[in-house]
């Protein structure tokens, strides 16, 4: 009597098999800890920063929100990464698997120093676009900006690993590596930015080039992984270059949309504090520290929704590799669980815990900037919820090759639709129109709550229309 043959046990890194429930849990949240890591890069440099005086916070925003900019818009070639690393991975084509790695690496590399010249170029109009009232807010800016640019390339590097890595199926090294590039650029920060143990005293710019060394050494931590083969399924040093550039097309192509989507809303951040200023009638200076320090806090509970569409990419890039389209279906439904729960946990621990934030971040904020913050978290917190499931179904659609839906998606709502809306709301108007006496900020957050809920409902429609059951990302299938 023949007895019945048993599927083989799932090996490591395989997210196609096994309890969806679990492979979800302990794939998800070591990404999305990691993914915090980028927005702690940031709230380190405001513990530290926010001792060096008032504007000093101010200065830091402005730039982090370029930065942040800059690391989204090549944030769309890192998913489109792990998306076909992952197909590769549970198609067992390990030559797939390098040649994505590779050929993502040398992009890398040209991407990094490209846009550092080019933002470098732009530090002193980018900031001059707030008129500071304070000389040396602007300065600082200035000089974060240019060196914190010229540092990409590490930015860069230690997203890029990190993409392979969870392409395979491994979410432990990425966390590993951001968890102790952050623990370095908190001792690094320390002593460059106040000059402690014979560094020379650098004030703002240190901070930046405290958090350049300890990005770069955690890429190059996570580069010397992959080149030795430590974690299973990638090692470069065994399947050399082989200069085809068969998925650069779709790593440039089908990334691009992805960057662009997300570069639009952080532009769109950039506008609207912009925008804030110009309905705000106190302190410039005091308005951009407070609210600036609530878009950087924020940033850490966005980047944990991130993690979970980070890890949704992955899996919906292996099941589908391995044509288990249900199975990836269900898991995204299970990581947007996961992402509403800890974005909504992480929103309610910030504004339990706003007044002790405040004081310990930002001791010299004004405290008309204090309020003003606080007015912007009372109105954005609630939607939490709403911004981590338009996090994980977005990055689900990517993981499958569905890229320009979610792009025209984002170009219309916060390119064509939220700055008319937040102009009319704030009361500052718009080519005369919409105009009014009273102005405040607070439309303006309004405005992007309302648009933030609008683009969460029209991913759910393409989800569920399911077109993106049938996308390919590129013939991983064929050597």
């Amino acid at each position: 009597m023949d007895m019945p043959s048993q599927e083989p046990a799932p090996s490591k890194g395989d997210l196609t098999r096994g309890s969806l429930w679990r492979k979800c849990l302990r794939y998800g949240m070591p990404l999305a800890l990691a993914m915090m890591g980028h927005g702690l890069f940031n709230v380190v440099d405001l513990v530290i920063v926010g001792r060096v005086g008032e504007g000093a916070i101010a200065s830091v925003t402005i730039s982090g929100i370029v930065l942040t900019v800059i690391m989204l818009m090549f944030d769309g070639v890192s998913n489109i990464t792990v998306a076909l690393t992952a197909q590769g991975h549970s198609a067992g084509r390990r030559n797939a698997v390098h040649d994505v790695a590779w050929e993502s690496f040398w992009l890398t590399i040209w991407a990094g120093l490209g846009s550092g010249l080019i933002f470098y170029l732009l530090a002193e109009p980018t900031v001059a676009l707030f008129e500071f009232e304070e000389e040396s807010t602007v300065d600082a800016g200035i000089s974060y900006l240019e060196v914190m640019s010229l540092g990409n390339i590490t930015m860069f590097l230690i997203m890029q690993t990190a993409a392979v890595l969870r392409g395979i199926g491994n979410a432990f090294w990425p966390m590993v590596i951001l968890v102790g590039a952050n623990a370095l650029n908190i001792l690094l920060d320390i002593l460059m930015v106040f000059g402690y143990w014979g560094f020379p005293e650098m004030g703002v710019v240190g901070a930046a080039w405290a958090t350049v060394i300890s990005r770069g050494i955690g890429g190059v931590l996570g580069l010397w992984l992959i080149w030795e083969g430590v974690v299973d399924g990638v090692c470069l040093r065994a399947f050399p270059f082989r200069r085809r550039y068969r998925y650069l097309k779709s790593l440039l192509f089908v990334g691009l949309p992805t960057s662009l989507q997300l570069s639009v809303r952080v532009l769109s951040v950039f506008f609207l504090l912009k925008l804030g200023q110009a309905a705000y009638e106190g302190q410039s200076d005091a308005f951009v520290d407070g609210t600036g320090l609530c878009l950087r806090l924020e940033m850490v509970a966005v980047f944990l929704g991130l993690g979970w569409g980070a890890a949704a990419t992955g899996i919906v890039g292996q099941n589908l590799g391995a044509r288990r389209v249900r199975r990836a279906h269900v898991a995204t439904w299970i990581l947007v669980g996961y992402a509403t729960l800890t974005m909504s946990i992480a929103g309610a621990c910030l504004w339990m815990f706003r007044e002790s934030l405040f004081a310990g971040i930002g001791p010299e904020i004004a405290e008309e900037g204090m309020s003003r913050g606080i007015d912007y978290l009372r109105i954005t917190i609630p939607f939490y919820p709403v911004m981590a499931f338009a996090f994980v179904i977005s990055r689900a659609l990517n993981g499958a090759g569905s890229t320009k839906a979610p792009m025209f998606i984002d170009l219309f709502l916060y390119l064509l639709v939220l700055p008319p809306l937040a102009c009319a709301l704030s009361g500052v108007g718009v080519f005369g129109l919409w105009q009014s006496d009273v102005r405040s900020p607070e439309g303006v957050w309004w405005a992007a709550v309302a648009t933030h809920c609008a683009a969460a409902v029209a991913y759910a429609l393409v989800w569920h229309r399911g077109h993106w059951r049938r996308k390919k990302l590129a013939d991983i299938h064929r050597d």
